[in-house]
């Protein structure tokens, strides 16, 4: 028998990836999202559980305090950028985990819509930077800081996200960067991302669109205004003809237009290099087998239980 309606939810918040794990082997869980990669083997193979994959309009970044003292520098910023094999860092770390990211989109191809052909082939072509050291070395020589600097990589509790803050601390020593990495909580980091306290150098965070378009990526992530107060621009970039290229698509119902505007603004991000993103990640989903739901990219925003059957 089926039935067709949900009458109670049990949430429980379970912060030990192992803990958790156990719990939906065990049926203590039936349902969870974004189950720990390096556990994903171990969840796959049991045999009460189904684990899904998602597309994502999510991306795993890095974003550079552009008001820093130090990260003000442009070539500051673009020396970070060479010093990272982000190819190696996806293969080796993230390849489980979602879609290698270029560092000027923002955004996979599950955002690309309508225009997906014209996406396609700007991402082909689309500012890069990354895994040169020598090039990265001549960025630090340019800089105003050629001798190197300590500051302070801020990064929330997660495997995924703390292997690839120890990477760039490993990383920027060879440029005479001195990453010092600091664990922080989720309200913490909140406290960082949208704007309570605009006091650090980077951060490895997560941003995600609000809907399906790639302006909701765009927009939140680069308009000056954004950076303040519940704003998303972590990086607290600012650049006039970004902004009003952003008022336009914001303006414009053609989607030929908007999409020319926003890779117009992409152009210029990518060489001033705000933020490194290092993938769009892939939203997972594990539930036990007798779950019966069909998850969307917009489940962080529309999660019906209405829809849910119990077998």
């Amino acid at each position: 028998s089926v039935t067709p309606q949900i009458k109670n939810i049990d949430f429980q918040i379970i912060n030990d990836e192992t803990t958790l794990v156990t719990a939906l082997k065990n049926e203590q869980v039936d349902f969870a999202l974004e189950p720990p990669t390096e556990m994903l083997s171990e969840l796959e193979s049991a045999g009460n559980l189904a684990v899904s994959d998602i597309g994502s309009w999510s991306c795993l970044h890095m974003a550079i305090n552009c008001q820093s003292e130090y990260f003000s520098d442009v070539n500051v910023r673009l020396a970070v950028a060479y010093a990272l094999d982000k190819d190696g860092l996806y293969n080796s770390i993230l390849s489980e985990d979602g879609e290698e990211a270029i560092n000027s989109i923002p955004f996979g191809s599950a955002l690309y819509g309508a225009a997906s052909d014209s996406w396609t082939k700007y991402a082909e072509s689309a500012f890069d930077p990354k895994g040169d050291l020598e090039k990265a070395k001549e960025y630090m020589a340019k800089s105003g800081y050629p001798d190197g600097f300590d500051c302070v990589l801020y990064v929330k509790n997660s495997s995924v996200r703390s292997s690839c803050a120890l990477y760039v601390q490993s990383a920027l020593k060879e440029i005479g960067i001195n990453v010092d990495v600091e664990v922080v909580d989720g309200s913490e980091m909140s406290n960082y991302q949208f704007g309570t306290s605009r006091d650090y150098d980077l951060l490895v965070i997560n941003w995600e669109a609000d809907y399906p378009d790639a302006a909701a990526n765009i927009y939140p992530l680069f308009y000056s205004q954004n950076s303040g107060e519940g704003g998303a621009n972590a990086s607290c970039y600012s650049n006039a003809e970004v902004d009003e290229l952003l008022q336009k698509e914001n303006a414009s119902v053609d989607l030929e237009e908007r999409t020319e505007l926003l890779q117009q603004t992409l152009d210029i991000v990518g060489q001033e290099c705000p933020m490194i993103t290092f993938y769009y990640a892939t939203n997972r989903v594990v539930m036990n087998q007798n779950v019966d739901y069909t998850m969307s990219p917009s489940y962080i925003w529309n999660f019906y239980i209405k829809d849910v059957v119990v077998k």
